[in-house]
């Protein structure tokens, strides 16, 4: 395990805030938000940001000191990742990271040095998803000592491309085609992310029976196999109106190790059949513009729509 261990940067024009003052998106969130110093480590997929919890540190030895309460846990996660971790002690993230582009793990340490002294250490971890989604599922070593989070997740169905002539013959008691449920030629593949996960990003998902989806069959702990399961980017999918999804019902809470792929031919229980329309504009909230079930329409699949729009409170997250 590689670190540096110099003092934080500070901001040029005024002081750098620190972790336990930092604004968080909301008093929720603030509230079980870890507190204590930060470590970041920058790899191609997006930063890592480990943070223990401990006193502030005053310099740089106190950071080498908190860090190396962690080091049985830092070894398991190089051993996973396949590559050293250069962790520096840091209050501004070298690299921040985008919006829904990680997921946050609490951890907790038991453990003993080499020398026999016990260790007990906890804080949270942030990974990049892009990372999750390339590695096989954590070790026995890892896997005791984090504490996944169960997310809110959204399936996407289709991107249909609507303009806005198209969204004003939306009705009740109207029907939206998925086109990509008609064609013979390609399977129908959706996309599972978390709730905020950014639009383009997200797991692939077999759609052979809709109400059943199912993650591409891989070997056990290994993430899932993308190969031929691209589905279009809604960002650039809908032409020159609003990107647009269908998005099937997903009432429970996922865990994270089902949003990273790494159990390979699991089945989305409890999905569906109730399924929404939304609208996204770019830097605006994504809107609920039609809401319905899912039912068979001929050869493939369509929204049956049930209600138009729903209330300001429905809206998803803002990418």
């Amino acid at each position: 395990m590689d670190a540096v261990l110099d003092a934080p940067r500070a901001a040029a024009a005024q002081p750098a805030l620190s972790p336990r003052s930092a604004p968080s998106a909301s008093a929720a969130a603030a509230a079980a938000a870890p507190r204590g110093p930060v470590f970041e480590c920058v790899l191609p997929a997006g930063p890592l940001r480990l943070r223990v919890e401990a006193p502030a540190l005053a310099h740089a030895l106190d950071a080498a000191i908190a860090l190396q309460r962690c080091e049985p846990q830092l070894q398991a996660l190089e051993d996973w990742i396949g590559r050293a971790l250069d962790w520096r002690w840091t209050e501004i993230p070298m690299a921040p990271a985008e919006r829904g582009s990680q997921v946050r793990a609490a951890w907790q340490l038991d453990a003993a040095t080499a020398a026999g002294e016990p260790v007990a250490a906890r804080g949270s971890i942030e990974l990049p998803w892009a990372l999750l989604r390339t590695l096989p599922a954590p070790g026995p070593a890892l896997a005791a000592v984090l504490r996944w989070p169960l997310l809110p997740a959204q399936l996407v169905l289709s991107c249909p491309r609507l303009a806005a002539e198209d969204l004003a013959l939306l009705e009740p008691g109207g029907a939206l085609l998925l086109p990509e449920s008609f064609d013979a030629a390609t399977p129908w593949r959706g996309r599972l992310r978390a709730a905020g996960e950014r639009g383009g990003a997200g797991l692939p998902v077999a759609l052979e029976q809709p109400l059943a989806p199912r993650l591409p069959a891989g070997a056990e702990g290994a993430p899932a196999a993308a190969e031929g399961l691209d589905v279009a980017d809604a960002a650039g999918a809908c032409g020159p109106g609003p990107a647009c999804e269908v998005l099937l019902d997903l009432p429970h809470g996922m865990g994270t190790p089902l949003l990273a792929g790494w159990q390979g031919g699991a089945v989305l229980a409890q999905a569906g059949p109730g399924a929404a329309l939304w609208l996204r504009e770019p830097g605006q909230p994504a809107l609920c513009a039609a809401r319905g079930r899912l039912m068979p329409w001929g050869g493939g699949w369509a929204l049956a729509i049930e209600a138009l729009g729903e209330a300001e409170d429905a809206t998803l997250p803002v990418y």
